[in-house]
C-alpha cells in the first residue's frame, strides 16, 4: 500500500499478481498496483508491504520511487528489493486498468457450500505468525482428501513453514500459492510436526527462512497430481471449480476483518471495492442469491460465523462479490482419490 505520497495518487482497480515468464506454479512473479495521478508533475511516493496479522503495523519492507505523472496515465516501476529474500518486484501502473479477465466458464448451481453441515476439517488458528498461506494450503489439501477419500487428515502447517526454505517464515509470502508447493513431495501429518508458530523461528529470535526441518526426516503420505493458478480469473470460473468440488486459495484484503473496535462475527460483509491483499483464505462456496463468497479463515473459531452462516464465531465468512480482493486470483490442486482407503470407509462424511 502507499504510505507516503498517497494524496497524489488514486487507486484504480485491484492488485494483481502476474507470474514471471516461464514460471511454474508456486514460483514468484510480479505484483501490479494500479493508480491514477491526481496532479501532473514529478513527485516521490513510498510503497510498503505489510503483514495483515501484525498488530504493530510495521512494514516488512518499503521502496521509494519517483513518479513522473502526465495526464491521463503514468507508469511507475521499481526494481528495488523489499527487504526479504527472494527479491520481489513491486510495480505500479495505470496501463493495466480495465484489463480483460479470463474467458467465461459454465456452471449451473446457484449456490455451493463444500463445508456445509460440518463437512470440512476443523478451523485452525495461526496465532501471531504470518502463516495464513500455510494454513490455507493445508486447508485446501486436507479437505480435498476428506472429500475424495472420505477420511480426515490433519496436515502439518509447521512443516510447510519450516521446511519450505524459500519462504520468509512468519513474515508471510509474496505468492499465496506457496502453501501448496510442499505437497509435490507429499503431505506430512500434524502429529509428526505440530504447529508452534514462533517456536521454530530463527535462533536469534528474528524472522526468516528456517534452514533446517526440526525433527525430520518426516514420513510423507498423500501426494497431489498437480498445483495450478488462475490469474485475473472470471468469477464464473471460480464458481465452476467450486461446483466441481475444488477448494480454492485466494488473496484477500483482511484489513477490516478484525480491528481494535471489533471483529467480524457473522452476516454478509460488504468489503472494499478497491482493495490490496494482505491475507490468504480458502474459498469453499458461493451463493448467487445473496451475492457472496463463502470463505474459510485461519483465525480460530472465535472469529466469524459457522460454515452454515450462524453468527457468533466459527471461522467462516460470507463476503460480497467484487470486494476485499477475493477471487481475482486463485490457486488449487488436483488429486486422485485413493480407492483402497475409500473402500475401507464404512460411511462417507456428509458433503454437498
Amino acid at each position: 500500500m502507499l504510505t507516503e505520497g498517497a494524496e497524489a495518487l488514486s487507486p484504480v482497480g485491484r492488485q494483481r499478481f502476474e507470474p514471471a515468464e516461464g514460471a511454474r506454479p508456486g514460483d514468484r512473479g510480479f505484483i501490479w498496483l494500479n493508480y491514477r495521478p491526481q496532479r501532473s508533475g514529478r513527485f516521490g511516493v513510498t510503497l510498503s508491504l505489510f503483514n495483515g496479522n501484525d498488530q504493530s503495523n510495521t512494514p516488512l519492507g518499503s521502496v521509494t520511487v519517483t513518479v513522473l505523472a502526465e495526464e491521463p496515465e503514468f507508469t511507475l516501476t521499481s526494481e528495488e528489493p523489499l527487504g526479504f529474500s527472494p527479491r520481489a518486484l513491486l510495480a505500479a501502473t495505470s496501463s493495466h486498468a480495465g484489463q480483460k479477465r479470463q474467458a467465461l466458464c459454465s456452471y449451473t448451481a446457484s449456490a455451493v457450500n463444500l463445508c456445509a453441515d460440518g463437512a470440512c476439517t476443523p478451523i485452525q488458528n495461526q496465532g501471531q505468525c504470518g502463516s495464513c498461506w500455510a494454513h490455507a494450503g493445508a486447508g485446501v489439501f486436507e479437505n480435498t482428501i476428506r472429500r475424495a477419500d472420505w477420511v480426515t487428515r490433519d496436515i502439518s502447517e509447521q512443516h510447510i513453514l519450516s521446511c519450505d526454505s524459500t519462504v520468509p517464515y512468519c513474515d508471510g509470502t509474496v505468492y499465496f500459492g506457496d502453501g501448496l508447493a510442499p505437497f509435490d513431495d507429499g503431505a506430512v501429518y500434524e502429529q509428526d510436526f505440530p504447529y508452534s508458530a514462533g517456536a521454530y523461528n530463527l535462533p536469534d529470535g528474528g524472522h526468516g527462512p528456517q534452514t533446517a526441518c526440526s525433527g525430520g526426516p518426516f514420513e510423507h503420505h498423500e501426494f497431489i497430481d498437480s498445483r495450478n493458478q488462475d490469474i485475473w480469473v472470471d468469477p464464473s470460473c471460480v464458481k465452476a471449480r467450486l461446483e466441481a468440488g475444488q477448494f480454492l486459495m485466494t488473496f484477500a484484503d483482511a484489513s477490516e476483518w478484525s480491528t481494535q473496535t471489533g471483529q467480524y462475527q457473522g452476516g454478509v460483509r460488504v468489503g472494499n471495492g478497491v482493495a490490496f491483499a494482505n491475507h490468504v483464505v480458502v474459498i469453499v462456496g458461493y451463493d448467487d442469491t445473496q451475492g457472496v463468497w463463502i470463505l474459510r479463515n485461519s483465525w480460530g473459531t472465535g472469529w466469524g460465523e459457522t460454515e452454515d452462516g450462524i453468527p457468533g464465531g466459527g471461522g467462516y465468512m460470507r463476503l460480497a462479490y467484487e470486494t476485499d480482493a477475493v477471487a481475482n486470483d486463485i490457486a488449487y490442486i488436483t488429486y486422485t482419490p485413493n480407492e483402497s482407503v475409500k473402500s475401507s470407509v464404512i460411511q462417507a462424511p456428509q458433503s454437498n
